[in-house]
């Protein structure tokens, strides 16, 4: 099988897609996504493209479920989508070096890794496109696929491209380790509270807390309260509550604020939703709320909410 980028060209050929198509394709066969709304059966599913994939690989009926398909192609990129197109163009490859494809998947999609190298791999997938500069997702595989089976087996080969991403990450580690982040988890409510004085990255945050629901608390009286990808996959691995849809609470915060700015929620259905105060500049910026009348409104709404089904959301619609 060979991949074939999303466009008039996939038209002509029989073929597999990871991840939801961005217009109607006639010839998918199949349409392996952890999307909501993917068309993925119990049977194959799993919380990462790169599982799902591999449950197809491994299936006694692949043979029928493939159907003829010449082609692999996705119509978006990310880590997980590359390792899981070049699954599909690489059987044997992927196969044989299943359990660290399924690990780099989840620190890809997640931000979930138990080792350095897996983290390294990661940040190698978070930061290329940038360094390449490009977020065309044709031009990323077609750079990027002949190079999967040697990045899984020696990262240190890439270490000019993730160095960067990494040291961030090893910093991130190192305030964490200080001291000087205190983390706490409301499980009753699905919370984990993590204050900072600086940012954390994403590696190093996700790996620190153990709830779905984050607020982070930086010491400027910066606020982010925002979902895990985990509660918006279809097959994850463990029970999750529903989502929450935080636009009430955005709208409520706006009550007490002084700054010019407004607190802005993203759509509940989005893949990692955030609430934070927006001053124009589109990322979270300094709040005058203080940092107890923020945890204590939170942690209000999240208990209360969930006695509105109005407000509640999961990937099952």
């Amino acid at each position: 099988m060979r991949y074939v980028p999303d466009g008039p060209a996939i038209d002509k050929v029989p073929h597999l897609r990871v991840g939801l198509p961005g217009a109607v394709r006639s010839r998918a066969v199949l349409t392996l996504g952890v999307e909501p709304g993917a068309p993925v059966t119990s049977a194959l599913g799993a919380d990462t493209a790169v599982g799902i994939v591999l449950n197809l690989l491994t299936a006694p009926d692949r043979a029928a479920l493939v159907a003829g398909a010449e082609a692999a192609t996705s119509a978006t990129f990310s880590g997980d989508h590359l390792l899981a197109v070049w699954a599909l163009t690489d059987r044997d490859g992927a196969l044989s070096r299943r359990r660290r494809l399924v690990e780099v998947a989840r620190a890809a999609a997640f931000h979930i890794a138990d080792s350095d190298e897996i983290a390294q791999i990661a940040c190698f997938l978070k930061a290329y496109p940038e360094e390449a500069g490009s977020h065309e997702p044709a031009s990323l595989y077609a750079e990027l696929l002949p190079r999967v089976s040697r990045l899984l087996d020696a990262p240190k080969d890439f270490d000019l491209d993730w160095i960067g991403e990494y040291s961030d990450v090893l910093r991130a580690n190192s305030l964490l380790h200080s001291g000087a982040v205190q983390i706490e988890d409301f499980p009753e409510i699905d919370l984990s509270i993590v204050e900072t004085p600086l940012r954390l990255h994403d590696l190093t945050r996700t790996m620190a807390v153990s709830m779905y629901r984050v607020l982070t608390i930086r010491s400027e009286n910066t606020y982010t309260l925002e979902y895990r990808r985990e509660s918006w996959v279809q097959f994850p691995r463990g029970p999750r509550p529903a989502r929450i849809d935080l636009r009430p609470l955005a709208h409520r915060l706006n009550l007490f604020e002084r700054s010019g700015g407004a607190w802005r929620a993203d759509p509940v259905s989005d893949p990692t939703p955030r609430m934070y105060l927006d001053d124009g500049r589109g990322g979270p910026s300094p709040s005058t709320i203080d940092a107890s009348t923020v945890r204590s409104e939170v942690m209000d709404y999240l208990q209360a909410a969930p006695r509105r089904p109005d407000l509640l959301w999961t990937p099952y619609g």
